[in-house]
Formats: C-alpha cells, structure tokens, sequence
C-alpha cells in the first residue's frame, strides 16, 4: 500500500512540473528608430513546431536555424504592432530563470506615430497559462502591460496614469501564486497541521502525535504567525533579488525551494525545530522570494518602472496567498472534527515531501 501511495505522488509531481507555466517577453523601443524585441522560450517553440529533430532532448542552434523560417512567419502572424512591419534582422539565444529563450531583434517601419497598439497570440491555444510581458519604452518613460488569453490586443497610453503597471502586476502576483505548484505545496504543508497541537511522539516510526485543536482562535493565531512569517521572509529575498542586490543561480535556486518542500512536510512528521512553526516558516520563506523574482528579472524591468511592478507583484503574490489560505484552513479545521485526520495530515504531509524529494532530484541534475 505505502508503494502505490508513493507512486502516486511521483506520478503527481512528474504532472505538476510538465504543466510549469510560460512566458515571453516583448520590448518596443521608441527611444530612437523602432526597434523590437521578442523573447520565446525554446520549449515553447519545440512544442508548436518541433524543433528538436533528433529527439535526443537538446535543442541546437542548428535545429533553431532550420525551423527559423517557420519561427519568422509565426511571429509575423501572431504577433503585430499596428501600423508597422517587423522585419526580423538578429537571431540569438539568452538564458532565463526557466531555461534557454530565442532572442529576435529587427528594426519596425512605421507608417506614423501615433499610440502604440500591440496584438500578441502565441502559444495561447496550447498553453491558457501562457503570458507575455509587453514593454514600452517611449522617451524617459516605461509601460508594462501583460498579454493573456482573454487580453491580447494591448494598448498603450500616450500618459499612463500612475499605478497602471502596479494594477497589472498585482494581477500578475496573484495569477504566479496560484499557479505555482511548489509554492503552494509548501503552503499546504504548513497548514496541514495548523488545526492541530503536539501531544509527544508515537510509538510507531517516532511519528509526531497531533490531536485536533478544540477552537478556532488558536488555529487562526498559528496561521497568522506562519503566514505573517513566510510573507515577510520572502518579500525581503524577491525585493533584494529584483534589485540585483543578491543574485543566486536559478537551478540553485529552485532546487532549495524543492528542498523546502520537502523539509516543511516531513516536519510534520518529525519535527525538525523545536518551538513554535512560524521561525521555520521564515528561514525556508527566505528561499521562495528568490523564485518569485524570477518573474520581474526575466522581463528586463529596471530603475523606477521596477519599484513599482515590484510593489504590485508582491502584494498580488500576497493576495493570492491569502486567498489559498482562506480556502485550506476552514476545510481543514472541518475534517479535524474526525478522529482520523491527524493521519490524513500525515498522508498528506508524506505525499508532498515525495513529490518535494523528486522535484529536488530532477532539479539538482
């Protein structure tokens, strides 16, 4: 029974890391000539037009080339500014925090100026998580608007009110969050036993001994100090990282969030820290602000215009989290009325540090 159980949580994380979201990133720059800038991921690329002709799971520069014709006429038809022509000139490849991106640059010819209205369409139909981040450069100003599949033609204001791009990337935070499968395991692995209390150990395997906690008030009082603890924790690393003040490796980076997982949920089985749950909270909350700056450092945003996507990512991050939680605890406080959730708990808890343990092999190489 304990095979299949774990198992299944391989096959489950194995799910959750193939439906990892997408992004590309576009920038017009009017500072001078109109220039354009599209960033494609390769797996994305592979995934409508096959780029990867060997099958051996790399894609070559060789195999980019071959398939670039296919890739310009794509990207002439999905993607357009409105009263210009895009006419590709540069091809290269830049890494980002989730892999290797196709850089096409090339001048736009204009027929006039005027506002600036981009349609963009890619990789909607295969992938409804699929975003792209449309940036403006125009004078000593910046603009940032997200492409979705319910908003694809976008345009952009000749004044932009201030807090337009706050309001977009607070919509952002909240869509990150809630498709982030890790993060929100790790969330769950440390409300699971929110509901309950320490009563020692079991006999069995040295497990944790939890019994239902009788009232709401102290489970509220726990959430908010471990939901206080990891909001703080990584709103400081995504403020340090988006700034360039401390900068990590990606794959290193995403391997300690894996790790978290993992750690956060056996905890529960064996506590790894005595005391309250809200100080281990903070020190691996540290870890995911460096996963959630992934988003603002892969599209480009610097100086003012970074401040305040900053700002509106961190509180949407923090909406969606707050959103999550209203919906786990009530439901967890309702099952712990039944005698046998403190193994439901465990189960749980013995499923997500599996799926945290496979994450961090798959991540590590």
């Amino acid at each position: 029974m304990l095979q299949r159980f774990v198992a299944l949580a391989v096959v489950l994380s194995a799910t959750a890391h193939a439906h990892k979201a997408s992004d590309a990133y576009l920038t017009l720059d009017y500072r001078g000539a109109p220039q354009l800038r599209v960033d494609l991921a390769l797996r994305d690329l592979d995934d409508d037009l096959g780029l990867d002709t060997s099958g051996d799971g790399a894609i070559t520069w060789a195999e980019v080339q071959a398939r670039q014709p296919a890739i310009d006429a794509k990207l002439a038809r999905l993607v357009r500014v409105a009263g210009c022509t895009f006419s590709p000139s540069k091809h290269g490849i830049t890494p980002h925090s989730d892999g290797n991106y196709l850089v096409i640059e090339g001048p736009l010819s204009c027929v006039a100026p005027g506002a600036v209205t981009v349609t963009y369409g890619l990789f909607f139909e295969r992938d409804p998580q699929h975003r792209a981040l449309v940036r403006l450069l125009l004078g000593s100003t910046e603009q940032t608007i997200i492409a979705t599949p319910e908003q694809r033609e976008l345009t952009f204001d000749a004044k932009p009110e201030a807090g337009a791009s706050l309001g977009q990337f607070l919509l952002e935070g909240v869509h990150h969050i809630l498709i982030g499968t890790d993060h929100l395991l790790f969330l769950t692995a440390l409300l699971l036993p929110s509901v309950l209390r320490r009563r020692g150990r079991l006999k069995t395997l040295g497990l944790t001994d939890w019994e239902p906690r009788e009232a709401l008030k102290p489970v509220l009082v726990d959430v908010a100090k471990i939901v206080t603890s990891f909001t703080v924790a990584h709103s400081v690393t995504l403020a340090l990282a988006a700034l360039d003040i401390v900068e990590l490796p990606s794959a290193l980076v995403e391997s300690a969030i894996a790790a978290t997982v993992m750690l956060v949920a056996l905890s529960n089985l064996w506590p790894l820290a005595a005391g309250e749950r809200w100080g281990p909270a903070f020190t691996l909350g540290l870890v995911h602000g460096f996963g959630f700056s992934s988003v603002l450092k892969d599209s480009g945003l610097r100086g003012t215009s970074l401040v305040a996507e900053l700002l509106g990512f961190n509180l949407g991050v923090e909406c969606g989290q707050l959103m999550f939680v209203a919906l786990v605890v009530p439901m967890c406080f309702a099952l712990s009325r039944l005698k046998v959730y403190p193994w439901l708990a465990r189960a749980g808890s013995l499923a997500i540090g599996v799926i945290g343990a496979v994450w961090l092999y798959e991540r590590a190489l």
